[in-house]
């Protein structure tokens, strides 16, 4: 929360447009290690997103993202927590498909989120799904780059077949590039 309300203050304060994302689910933290993921979400769902969205100042993101992918989140609990996170008011961006494809390129179409990043191991049919719902597949080549995999998306295939694409940085602490 202290990062989403320092964010807050430079948006205050600064002349360009800045938008912040909430992101409680990129990993699951140590403190949640023998919990699990399950109760990580419901954590996030009943503590996290009430004082991201009920800050007495405002809302402190409008924005949810999530990391699915195999090992990090399911598709059921990231399902779980867009559609809590909507409920909310809040728009959908989700991280998806890097690795090992999760089928989370669809769970972007199911839950109208803008964009869904990364999809190295995205599935035609997840990809056909966000192209007609008109999710917007980000591109992160930073990303492959710095981990020195072989695996980047298939944009020549996402052109082609009419997905809209945007490209971004992913910039990071585990992804600098010098």
């Amino acid at each position: 929360m202290k990062c989403l309300r320092a964010i807050r203050e430079v948006a205050r304060r600064h002349p360009s447009t800045i938008v912040p994302t909430f992101m409680g689910a990129h990993a699951v933290p140590e403190e949640f290690s023998e919990a699990g993921a399950d109760a990580y979400i419901d954590h996030v769902m009943e503590e996290q997103l009430p004082a991201v969205v009920e800050d007495e100042d405002g809302p402190l993101a409008l924005w949810c993202d999530a990391f699915v992918e195999e090992g990090v989140f399911t598709v059921d609990q990231g399902e779980r927590l867009f559609e809590a996170a909507k409920e909310r008011g809040m728009r959908i961006r989700m991280h998806a498909d890097e690795f090992v494809d999760t089928d989370a390129a669809a769970l972007a179409a199911r839950v109208g989120a803008a964009s869904a990043d990364h999809l190295a191991a995205a599935s035609e049919e997840g990809l056909e799904a966000m192209r007609a719902a008109g999710v917007t597949a980000t591109l992160l080549p930073g990303t492959p780059f710095v981990l020195r995999s072989d695996t980047y998306p298939a944009a020549r295939r996402m052109i082609d077949m009419g997905l809209p694409l945007a490209l971004a940085t992913d910039l990071n602490p585990n992804c600098m590039v010098d």
